[in-house]
């Protein structure tokens, strides 16, 4: 493993004596942060004697101690021994690897709370030339940085419709050099049509300024080409039939 340096947020001593196995200590002030299933390194200034422990900390007390954790020796340490929190090679081994994210707690010892969990937001879209009537829609979408993933499902119930060039109102309005026909198409994404039953067929969905349209895929051409979605292009539209997309674009 490469060498690394310790870089502590934090730092502390040791009230008391840690002799060699034990499992619990106690601190001087309690200055760390309370948490389950974390690294501490004991006397870090001193390179004959630091020890990384995997431990829960709650105010001074230090508990269920696991000693000698990456690479160092359970030794005993003396009252004032320096304790720092700081980031250790079992630490750098879970970035490195990505093991242990699903938990966030005793795998790798990295607290849940610096694990952001990231969901998907659902929101609801403007319908453009399309009905909703009884039918549902699935939206949802994940914002990082500038880059907007989303995901739009359209189902028919026996109220519902579908018009010439059907369109949503995306989560986030797009960047304005990411949208329009010109020079070409902006592509959020594929679209799959299923005529629920029968075939299913494949479109694009177009970033517009205000609103994604559902184009369909066509081959009367002799290569693929753009074709408006209307009540019935790819198929007519019915109960049970759907339209799904997804993708991304990056964000005004």
């Amino acid at each position: 493993m490469a060498a690394y340096s310790l870089q502590f947020g934090k730092t502390d001593t040791l009230a008391s004596q840690m002799a060699a196995g034990a499992t619990t200590g106690t601190l001087s002030s309690g200055g760390f942060t309370n948490f389950t299933g974390d690294y501490l390194v004991l006397d870090y200034n001193n390179p004959s004697k630091r020890e990384v422990i995997f431990c829960n900390v709650t105010g001074t007390a230090i508990a269920s101690a696991t000693r000698g954790q990456s690479g160092t020796s359970d030794v005993v340490h003396s009252a004032g021994a320096a304790v720092g929190y700081s980031f250790v090679p079992a630490h750098y081994s879970a970035l490195s690897n990505g093991t242990g994210f699903a938990t966030g707690t005793a795998s790798v010892g990295i607290p849940a709370a610096a694990v952001k969990q990231e969901a998907w937001t659902s929101w609801v879209p403007t319908l453009v030339n399309m009905t909703l009537g009884n039918g549902t829609v699935i939206a949802k979408y994940h914002r990082t940085g500038n880059r907007v993933y989303y995901y739009f499902k359209f189902t028919l119930g026996s109220t519902s419709a579908v018009s010439a060039a059907p369109a949503f109102a995306p989560p986030i309005t797009p960047s304005s050099t990411n949208y329009g026909f010109s020079p070409a198409p902006r592509i959020g994404g594929f679209v799959h049509m299923e005529d629920t039953g029968s075939n299913s067929y494949v479109g694009l969905s177009i970033i517009g300024t205000e609103s994604f349209e559902i184009l369909t895929l066509s081959t009367l051409a002799t290569y693929l080409q753009n074709l408006q979605t209307t009540a019935t292009v790819p198929f007519t539209w019915t109960t049970g039939d759907f339209m799904v997309t997804q993708g991304f674009y990056e964000a005004a």
